[in-house]
Protein backbone atom coordinates (compact mmCIF):
# COMPACT_ATOMS: atom_id res chain seq x y z
CA UNK A 1 0.00 0.00 0.00
CA UNK A 2 3.00 2.16 0.44
CA UNK A 3 4.71 1.53 -2.42
CA UNK A 4 1.10 2.49 -4.64
CA UNK A 5 1.12 5.39 -2.16
CA UNK A 6 4.33 6.61 -3.17
CA UNK A 7 3.68 6.73 -7.08
CA UNK A 8 0.55 8.13 -6.50
CA UNK A 9 -0.37 12.16 -7.92
CA UNK A 10 -3.17 13.59 -6.14
CA UNK A 11 -5.42 16.35 -6.78
CA UNK A 12 -7.34 18.40 -4.20
CA UNK A 13 -9.53 20.86 -5.12
CA UNK A 14 -10.84 23.43 -2.57
CA UNK A 15 -8.84 24.55 0.40
CA UNK A 16 -11.42 25.58 2.33
CA UNK A 17 -10.73 24.36 6.03
CA UNK A 18 -11.73 20.67 5.20
CA UNK A 19 -9.84 20.45 1.72
CA UNK A 20 -6.61 22.13 3.57
CA UNK A 21 -7.01 19.27 6.30
CA UNK A 22 -7.20 16.59 3.57
CA UNK A 23 -4.15 17.84 1.51
CA UNK A 24 -2.51 17.85 4.90
CA UNK A 25 -2.97 14.44 5.55
CA UNK A 26 -2.61 13.55 2.18
CA UNK A 27 1.16 15.23 2.31
CA UNK A 28 1.57 13.62 5.59
CA UNK A 29 1.11 10.11 4.46
CA UNK A 30 3.73 10.53 1.69
CA UNK A 31 2.44 10.16 -2.11
CA UNK A 32 4.63 11.46 -5.23
CA UNK A 33 2.85 14.89 -5.53
CA UNK A 34 -0.40 16.44 -4.29
CA UNK A 35 -1.92 19.27 -6.50
CA UNK A 36 -3.66 22.22 -4.74
CA UNK A 37 -6.60 24.41 -6.67
CA UNK A 38 -8.82 26.84 -5.35
CA UNK A 39 -10.38 29.91 -6.98
CA UNK A 40 -11.50 31.37 -3.56
CA UNK A 41 -10.42 33.73 -1.26
CA UNK A 42 -9.62 33.48 2.46
CA UNK A 43 -12.69 34.86 3.78
CA UNK A 44 -13.55 35.66 8.18
CA UNK A 45 -15.81 32.25 8.06
CA UNK A 46 -12.35 30.54 7.15
CA UNK A 47 -11.02 31.38 10.40
CA UNK A 48 -12.98 29.46 12.18
CA UNK A 49 -11.89 26.28 10.45
CA UNK A 50 -8.64 26.95 8.84
CA UNK A 51 -5.46 26.32 10.41
CA UNK A 52 -3.55 28.13 7.96
CA UNK A 53 -4.29 31.34 7.76
CA UNK A 54 -4.80 33.98 9.62
CA UNK A 55 -6.90 38.11 9.84
CA UNK A 56 -3.83 39.15 7.30
CA UNK A 57 -4.43 36.64 4.82
CA UNK A 58 -8.40 38.22 4.32
CA UNK A 59 -8.95 38.91 0.76
CA UNK A 60 -5.70 37.03 -0.68
CA UNK A 61 -6.07 33.32 -2.21
CA UNK A 62 -6.57 30.71 -0.48
CA UNK A 63 -3.78 28.22 -2.11
CA UNK A 64 -0.92 31.28 -2.43
CA UNK A 65 -2.28 31.48 1.61
CA UNK A 66 -1.34 27.31 2.12
CA UNK A 67 0.73 26.49 -0.49
CA UNK A 68 4.52 27.11 1.27
CA UNK A 69 2.91 26.09 4.86
CA UNK A 70 1.89 23.29 3.50
CA UNK A 71 5.25 21.89 1.84
CA UNK A 72 7.38 22.33 4.91
CA UNK A 73 4.73 19.54 6.35
CA UNK A 74 6.78 16.92 4.18
CA UNK A 75 10.03 17.61 2.11
CA UNK A 76 9.49 14.25 0.11
CA UNK A 77 6.14 15.25 -1.43
CA UNK A 78 6.10 17.51 -4.34
CA UNK A 79 3.39 20.96 -3.79
CA UNK A 80 2.12 21.83 -6.65
CA UNK A 81 -0.77 24.85 -7.46
CA UNK A 82 -2.99 24.60 -10.44
CA UNK A 83 -4.00 28.43 -10.79
CA UNK A 84 -6.25 27.66 -14.34
CA UNK A 85 -9.64 25.93 -14.52
CA UNK A 86 -10.30 22.72 -13.26
CA UNK A 87 -11.30 20.86 -16.02
CA UNK A 88 -12.64 17.43 -17.07
CA UNK A 89 -9.46 16.42 -19.25
CA UNK A 90 -6.94 18.02 -16.33
CA UNK A 91 -8.86 16.16 -13.52
CA UNK A 92 -7.70 12.39 -15.63
CA UNK A 93 -4.12 13.12 -15.22
CA UNK A 94 -3.98 12.43 -11.99
CA UNK A 95 -4.03 9.03 -10.04
CA UNK A 96 -6.90 10.31 -7.68
CA UNK A 97 -9.19 13.47 -7.54
CA UNK A 98 -10.27 14.74 -4.50
CA UNK A 99 -13.71 17.58 -4.60
CA UNK A 100 -13.96 19.49 -1.62
CA UNK A 101 -16.98 21.15 -1.02
CA UNK A 102 -17.25 21.88 -5.07
CA UNK A 103 -19.65 22.16 -7.83
CA UNK A 104 -23.38 21.05 -8.47
CA UNK A 105 -24.48 17.74 -7.88
CA UNK A 106 -24.39 17.46 -12.08
CA UNK A 107 -21.21 18.85 -12.42
CA UNK A 108 -19.82 16.35 -9.92
CA UNK A 109 -21.89 13.25 -11.60
CA UNK A 110 -20.38 14.31 -15.10
CA UNK A 111 -16.46 14.55 -13.54
CA UNK A 112 -17.03 11.57 -11.97
CA UNK A 113 -18.05 9.68 -15.17
CA UNK A 114 -15.10 10.83 -16.66
CA UNK A 115 -12.26 9.61 -13.90
CA UNK A 116 -14.42 6.36 -14.31
CA UNK A 117 -13.70 5.97 -17.88
CA UNK A 118 -9.91 6.95 -17.13
CA UNK A 119 -9.29 4.55 -14.15
CA UNK A 120 -8.70 8.30 -12.09
CA UNK A 121 -10.01 7.52 -8.39
CA UNK A 122 -12.68 10.08 -7.22
CA UNK A 123 -13.40 11.30 -3.91
CA UNK A 124 -16.22 14.07 -2.99
CA UNK A 125 -16.61 15.11 0.57
CA UNK A 126 -18.80 18.36 1.90
CA UNK A 127 -19.22 19.39 5.44
CA UNK A 128 -22.29 21.87 6.21
CA UNK A 129 -22.09 22.80 10.63
CA UNK A 130 -22.13 19.22 11.74
CA UNK A 131 -22.90 17.63 8.84
CA UNK A 132 -21.29 15.61 5.81
CA UNK A 133 -20.64 13.25 3.23
CA UNK A 134 -17.78 11.52 1.92
CA UNK A 135 -18.38 9.82 -1.81
CA UNK A 136 -15.64 7.32 -3.09
CA UNK A 137 -15.61 5.82 -6.46
CA UNK A 138 -12.43 3.62 -7.16
CA UNK A 139 -13.85 1.51 -10.16
CA UNK A 140 -15.52 -1.76 -10.90
CA UNK A 141 -12.26 -2.83 -10.01
CA UNK A 142 -10.55 -2.25 -6.85
CA UNK A 143 -7.77 -4.68 -5.50
CA UNK A 144 -7.65 -4.72 -1.33
CA UNK A 145 -5.06 -6.58 -0.37
CA UNK A 146 -5.49 -5.70 3.04
CA UNK A 147 -9.10 -5.81 4.16
CA UNK A 148 -8.58 -4.78 7.94
CA UNK A 149 -5.13 -3.33 8.47
CA UNK A 150 -4.23 -5.69 11.33
CA UNK A 151 -0.93 -8.39 11.79
CA UNK A 152 -2.02 -11.76 11.26
CA UNK A 153 -1.59 -13.54 14.16
CA UNK A 154 1.47 -15.90 15.46
CA UNK A 155 1.90 -19.00 16.80
CA UNK A 156 4.43 -21.51 18.06
CA UNK A 157 4.03 -24.53 16.91
CA UNK A 158 4.56 -27.77 19.03
CA UNK A 159 3.89 -30.74 16.42
CA UNK A 160 3.40 -31.51 12.94
CA UNK A 161 2.86 -35.16 11.84
CA UNK A 162 3.89 -36.55 8.70
CA UNK A 163 1.15 -37.54 6.82
CA UNK A 164 -1.08 -37.27 3.66
CA UNK A 165 -3.03 -34.85 5.74
CA UNK A 166 -0.94 -33.13 7.96
CA UNK A 167 -2.00 -31.93 11.44
CA UNK A 168 -0.13 -29.06 13.10
CA UNK A 169 -0.26 -28.33 16.78
CA UNK A 170 0.32 -24.67 18.43
CA UNK A 171 1.35 -23.99 21.96
CA UNK A 172 -2.06 -24.48 23.64
CA UNK A 173 -0.45 -22.74 27.06
CA UNK A 174 -0.16 -19.94 25.24
CA UNK A 175 -4.09 -19.36 26.03
CA UNK A 176 -4.91 -18.10 22.54
CA UNK A 177 -6.78 -19.99 19.76
CA UNK A 178 -6.13 -20.26 16.62
CA UNK A 179 -9.56 -19.07 15.55
CA UNK A 180 -9.01 -20.42 11.76
CA UNK A 181 -11.74 -21.56 9.37
CA UNK A 182 -11.49 -23.75 6.38
CA UNK A 183 -10.41 -22.67 3.39
CA UNK A 184 -7.91 -20.12 5.20
CA UNK A 185 -4.42 -20.09 4.48
CA UNK A 186 -1.39 -20.44 6.53
CA UNK A 187 2.24 -19.80 6.31
CA UNK A 188 4.89 -21.87 7.91
CA UNK A 189 7.83 -20.97 9.16
CA UNK A 190 11.60 -21.52 11.44
CA UNK A 191 10.97 -25.37 11.36
CA UNK A 192 13.44 -27.52 12.61
CA UNK A 193 13.92 -30.99 10.75
CA UNK A 194 11.08 -30.42 8.47
CA UNK A 195 12.90 -28.00 6.12
CA UNK A 196 10.97 -28.49 2.91
CA UNK A 197 7.49 -26.93 4.99
CA UNK A 198 9.85 -23.64 5.89
CA UNK A 199 8.52 -20.55 3.99
CA UNK A 200 5.16 -22.45 2.25
CA UNK A 201 1.36 -21.68 2.59
CA UNK A 202 -1.54 -24.05 3.15
CA UNK A 203 -5.03 -24.28 3.33
CA UNK A 204 -6.59 -25.20 6.18
CA UNK A 205 -8.58 -28.32 4.91
CA UNK A 206 -10.14 -29.17 8.49
CA UNK A 207 -9.97 -27.41 11.94
CA UNK A 208 -9.56 -30.56 14.99
CA UNK A 209 -9.51 -28.31 18.06
CA UNK A 210 -9.14 -24.67 19.37
CA UNK A 211 -5.25 -25.12 18.55
CA UNK A 212 -5.20 -27.82 15.86
CA UNK A 213 -5.79 -27.72 12.03
CA UNK A 214 -5.09 -30.26 9.02
CA UNK A 215 -2.83 -28.51 6.30
CA UNK A 216 -2.49 -31.28 3.63
CA UNK A 217 0.14 -33.49 2.64
CA UNK A 218 3.82 -33.35 4.15
CA UNK A 219 5.36 -36.37 3.44
CA UNK A 220 7.99 -35.38 1.19
CA UNK A 221 8.92 -32.78 3.44
CA UNK A 222 10.75 -34.23 6.50
CA UNK A 223 10.31 -34.90 9.83
CA UNK A 224 9.62 -32.09 12.35
CA UNK A 225 11.71 -31.93 15.33
CA UNK A 226 11.12 -28.53 17.38
CA UNK A 227 10.10 -25.00 17.11
CA UNK A 228 8.27 -23.41 14.03
CA UNK A 229 5.64 -20.63 13.57
CA UNK A 230 2.20 -20.74 11.75
CA UNK A 231 0.93 -17.05 10.97
CA UNK A 232 -2.31 -16.53 8.92
CA UNK A 233 -2.49 -14.49 5.55
CA UNK A 234 -3.94 -11.18 4.80
CA UNK A 235 -7.06 -12.04 2.53
CA UNK A 236 -6.76 -9.64 -0.50
CA UNK A 237 -10.70 -9.09 -2.12
CA UNK A 238 -11.81 -7.16 -5.05
CA UNK A 239 -14.22 -4.60 -4.72
CA UNK A 240 -16.71 -2.67 -7.14
CA UNK A 241 -17.55 0.78 -6.20
CA UNK A 242 -20.82 2.72 -7.87
CA UNK A 243 -21.14 5.90 -9.56
CA UNK A 244 -22.11 9.11 -8.09
CA UNK A 245 -25.30 9.15 -10.48
CA UNK A 246 -25.66 5.27 -9.19
CA UNK A 247 -25.39 6.09 -5.79
CA UNK A 248 -27.99 9.07 -5.69
CA UNK A 249 -30.87 7.00 -7.81
CA UNK A 250 -30.17 3.37 -5.73
CA UNK A 251 -28.45 5.03 -2.08
CA UNK A 252 -27.31 2.36 -0.14
CA UNK A 253 -27.94 2.73 3.70
CA UNK A 254 -25.97 1.75 6.67
CA UNK A 255 -28.15 2.00 9.53
CA UNK A 256 -27.13 2.76 12.92
CA UNK A 257 -29.83 3.87 15.09
CA UNK A 258 -32.92 1.47 14.64
CA UNK A 259 -35.22 4.11 16.72
CA UNK A 260 -34.20 6.16 13.42
CA UNK A 261 -33.82 4.18 10.10
CA UNK A 262 -35.37 6.69 8.13
CA UNK A 263 -33.12 9.27 8.99
CA UNK A 264 -29.88 8.33 7.02
CA UNK A 265 -32.58 8.77 3.91
CA UNK A 266 -33.81 11.93 4.80
CA UNK A 267 -30.13 12.94 5.06
CA UNK A 268 -29.45 12.05 1.92
CA UNK A 269 -32.59 13.88 0.39
CA UNK A 270 -31.31 16.74 2.58
CA UNK A 271 -28.00 16.90 0.86
CA UNK A 272 -29.63 16.62 -2.94
CA UNK A 273 -32.00 19.61 -2.13
CA UNK A 274 -28.95 21.68 -0.45
CA UNK A 275 -26.89 20.82 -4.03
CA UNK A 276 -30.27 22.22 -6.14
CA UNK A 277 -30.71 25.14 -3.69
CA UNK A 278 -27.13 26.27 -4.50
Amino acid sequence: AMQRMSRSDVLVVGLSGLGCEIAKNIILSGVKSITVSDSEDVTWADLGTHFFVGAEDIGKNRVECCLAKLAELNPYVVCKQHAGRVDLQFVTTFHTVVMVDQGSVEGLMEMNAVCRQQGTHFIAVESRGVFGYVFVDFGDQFHVVDVDGTEPARHVITDITTSEAAEVTVDEESGQALGLAVGDVVQIDYVEGMAGINGTQHTVLQVTGKHKIVIGDTRDMGQYVRGGYLSGTKKQETMRFKSLGDSIQSPEFVVSDYAQMDRPGQLHVAWLALHRWR
